[in-house]
C-alpha cells in the first residue's frame, strides 16, 4: 500500500508540473500544443518518471487507478516532453514503459485503452518522423523489440478481440503508425496470418485483403502528409482520415479468420 501511494503522488506532482510548465488546466490539455518544450522542466519530468518505476513495480503499475493515472501521464509527456524523454529516461525505465503500453492495449477500461492507443501513436510518430539519431544503440534495440511486441498485440486485439468499437479508431491509427515505422515486421505478421488459413481459398481471400489494405493507406492522403512532416514532435495519423480503410480492412479480414 506505501508504494502505490508514493506511486500516486509522484505521478500526480509530476503530471501538475507538465500541465502548469505548457500552461493548460487538467481539462484543456491541448490548448497549448505549440509551446516550446523547455529541457529543464524535460529533465525533472523525465526523473519523475524513473522515480515512478523506481518506487512501483509491474503488479503496483498494473491496479486500475494507478494505471490510469499512469497511462495519462505517459501520453501527455509523449505529446509535449519526447525529446527530453529520449534524451533521459534510463533504456530499462523504457522496457517498463512499454510493458505498461503492453498492458494498456485490450484492456476493460475504456480511458485506459483510448490513452494508451494515444501514447503508442505518438511515440511511433516521433520514432519515425524524427528518428533516434545520437541515441545508445541499447535504447534503439528497446524500442525496436517494443515496437514489435506491441504491433503484434494490436494486431491480434483488433483482429481476434471483442472490440469497443469506440476505440477502433484510434488502435488502427496506432497500428497503422506502428506499421510505417516497421513495414518489414508487419509483413511478417500478415504473412503469419495467411499460414494459418485453413484452405487456399481462404489464403487468397486474406492475402487480397491486406494486399488492399496495403494499397489503401498508400492513397491515403492523410498517411502522405504524415510521412512528409517534420520535428521536433510531429503530429500523428489523423485517425478520422484511416476510418474508411481501416474499418473495411478489419470487417474483411475478420470475415475471413472467424472460419474454422
Amino acid at each position: 500500500m506505501e508504494c502505490l501511494s508514493e506511486a500516486t503522488a509522484l505521478i500526480s506532482a509530476i503530471t501538475h508540473l507538465v500541465r502548469n510548465e505548457m500552461g493548460f488546466s487538467p481539462n484543456e490539455a491541448r490548448c497549448s500544443a505549440t509551446r516550446a518544450v523547455a529541457d529543464s522542466f524535460g529533465e525533472t519530468e523525465a526523473f519523475g518518471v524513473y522515480c515512478i518505476h523506481a518506487v512501483a513495480g509491474p503488479e503496483q503499475l498494473a491496479v486500475p487507478k494507478v494505471m490510469r493515472m499512469h497511462i495519462q501521464l505517459l501520453a501527455e509527456m509523449v505529446q509535449y516532453r519526447m525529446p527530453s524523454l529520449v534524451r533521459w529516461l534510463p533504456t530499462k525505465v523504457w522496457a517498463g514503459v512499454v510493458d505498461v503500453l503492453l498492458a494498456g492495449i485490450d484492456n476493460d477500461v475504456y480511458d485506459i485503452g483510448q490513452r494508451t492507443y494515444e501514447a503508442i501513436n505518438r511515440l511511433g510518430a516521433y520514432v519515425k518522423i524524427s528518428g533516434l539519431d545520437g541515441a545508445p544503440d541499447e535504447l534503439r534495440s528497446t524500442f525496436a523489440r517494443g515496437f514489435k511486441r506491441i504491433l503484434e498485440k494490436l494486431l491480434h486485439a483488433l483482429l481476434f478481440s471483442p472490440f469497443d468499437v469506440e476505440l477502433v479508431e484510434s488502435a488502427g491509427a496506432a497500428l497503422v503508425t506502428l506499421g510505417l515505422t516497421d513495414p518489414e515486421h508487419l509483413q511478417a505478421c500478415f504473412r503469419e496470418l495467411v499460414s494459418q488459413c485453413q484452405s487456399t481459398v481462404l489464403a487468397e481471400r486474406l492475402s487480397s485483403t491486406l494486399a488492399k489494405f496495403g494499397a489503401d493507406l498508400e492513397m491515403c492522403d492523410a498517411v502522405t502528409a504524415f510521412l512528409g512532416a517534420a520535428g521536433p514532435i510531429p503530429d500523428p495519423i489523423d485517425s478520422a482520415a484511416l476510418r474508411q480503410p481501416l474499418f473495411e480492412f478489419l470487417v474483411n479480414a475478420r470475415a475471413v479468420l472467424r472460419v474454422k
